[in-house]
């Protein structure tokens, strides 16, 4: 009974199987093509079925073969440089591709990946500055070295810079009385929101030195303005010294929450803008903007640190540790660890994390239109539970790469549009052809009527084609 019950489901399935093409009823041959990907079209004359069918279907009610319209994808390779093991830099073979696929239509191609032994990397490490974190400053001047080593055994090439940060120096966020104004604590520094202490350097020499002589600093509330510090250290690229063709990491140190676009009274109240997304640092490498715009929102970090190549790393306390794990999600490529009060194991979490994101390798579609789906699969490559692919440094994996075409796309790294293109028969049109009345154009089979007395001329009788033909048309 059970394999009756199964034969019955699957007939039923076949019956309400449903024929886009034929349901889509189109009556010219481009939008019939443009009705599904295994649409075709009869442009036979006479043809009394659906012109708008499966090819299947079409020959099976009689359409020829030479009157069958199906337009074809059409895929190139524009660019294919082999891959050079002894070159250390990541590579992708093929380079260049175009495509043209037809509406909801799939394919794939291979892409070979290189990922060297060893990248340049450049190390930003961005540190809360908050009085909070006194102690935890103190523990970083005396590990300078230590996080020079940790990033020299990663590349012999190697940059490493600091920024620091605290609060939009306004209320509530910070306390604006005079006094506190020019030193909210003892042995510290005004209040400010973000600041590029050390450009990226291979001068270890000179970042310890510059880092000895940092001061804390304060503000008022517990959340902290780190976002207005990541936009300023992903958009800022020559003031922060990002190499291009380096790995490029930001690690962000705090114990607090952070604010978010919207959150603040300010923003609610009309004082401030949104954040419109540009550097705004001056000589000295402070943020000017702090009180003029917004912090700026998840999503726009998000986006920003993947278009400048940015992985970050948060390194934060038990206390805030909840927010931030929520937050790494959000990102393609991020770590986070446990940083212990006085930020004594820093070092370690920086190692841990680096030798993670160096195990892994992570393909995604770049500025994606909307109307393309794309997705990575790989037989020789392990693929993560994060969704990233594993990869052994030095050797090339093979991925297949699918993209699918929904609606007309414009152009990206892979250069992909839909077929929208008119039939050819539709070029080779008959104005007001007699076969129309001469109130119509014959167009691959078929009338497209101008007016209610075109009649395809196969279906007058034998007295009406001889008049139409004497007179030009019926009375």
């Amino acid at each position: 009974s059970m394999i009756f019950i199964l034969l019955m489901s699957l007939m039923y399935l076949s019956f309400c199987t449903v024929n886009s093409c034929a349901a889509s009823r189109a009556q010219t041959c481009s939008s019939c093509i443009r009705a599904g990907k295994d649409c075709s079209y009869c442009s036979d004359e006479g043809f009394s079925g659906s012109r708008c069918d499966l090819q299947e279907n079409l020959r099976r009610f009689g359409c020829s073969e030479r009157g069958i319209v199906f337009m074809k994808s059409e895929f190139l390779t524009k660019q294919n440089d082999k891959i050079n093991t002894f070159e250390s830099r990541s590579q992708v073979a093929p380079q260049s591709m175009s495509m043209r696929l037809r509406a909801g239509e799939e394919t794939s191609f291979n892409l070979r990946v290189f990922e060297p032994l060893e990248t340049p990397v450049d190390l930003y490490i961005l540190m809360d500055f908050s009085h909070s974190m006194s102690d935890d400053l103190n523990n970083l001047k005396n590990m300078g070295q230590d996080l020079a080593n940790v990033v020299s055994s990663l590349s012999k090439d190697y940059t490493i810079g600091f920024g620091k940060f605290v609060d939009k120096v306004s209320v509530p966020q910070t306390d604006m009385r005079p006094e506190k104004l020019k030193q909210p604590w003892l042995d510290s520094t005004p209040p400010f929101s973000f600041k590029n202490v050390i450009p990226l350097t291979s001068d270890v020499q000179y970042f310890r030195d510059e880092l000895m002589k940092e001061k804390i600093s304060g503000n008022l509330d517990p959340p902290e303005g780190g976002f207005d510090a990541i936009l300023q250290t992903a958009v800022c690229t020559k003031q922060i010294g990002w190499r291009k063709g380096s790995t490029h990491l930001l690690v962000f140190s705090t114990e607090s929450a952070f604010h978010y676009e919207a959150d603040g009274v300010n923003v609610l109240d009309g004082i401030l803008k949104r954040n419109d997304e540009q550097c705004h640092l001056d000589l000295s490498g402070f943020y000017t903007h702090d009180t003029v715009q917004d912090y700026p929102s998840v999503p726009t970090l998000v986006r920003l640190l993947a278009k400048y190549n940015i992985i970050p790393i948060f390194a934060v306390t038990n206390h805030s540790y909840s927010y931030y794990e929520k937050l790494k999600d959000y990102f393609k490529v991020s770590e986070i660890g446990v940083l212990q009060d006085d930020s004594s194991n820093i070092v370690h979490i920086l190692r841990d994390s680096f030798q993670k994101i160096r195990s892994r390798m992570d393909i995604r579609d770049d500025n994606t239109p909307r109307s393309m789906n794309i997705s990575v699969s790989s037989d020789t490559v392990k693929l993560t539970e994060t969704g990233l692919f594993q990869v052994t440094r030095g050797e090339v994996g093979m991925f297949k790469v699918k993209v699918q075409a929904l609606e007309k796309v414009g152009s990206q790294h892979i250069d992909t549009s839909v077929i929208c293109d008119m039939c050819p028969c539709e070029l080779q049109k008959e104005l007001n052809s007699p076969k129309c009345n001469l109130n119509g154009n014959f167009v691959c089979g078929r009338c497209e009527c101008k007016g209610q007395c075109c009649v395809y001329f196969s279906q007058l009788s034998m007295g009406q084609k001889a008049k139409a033909i004497a007179t030009g048309g019926l009375n």
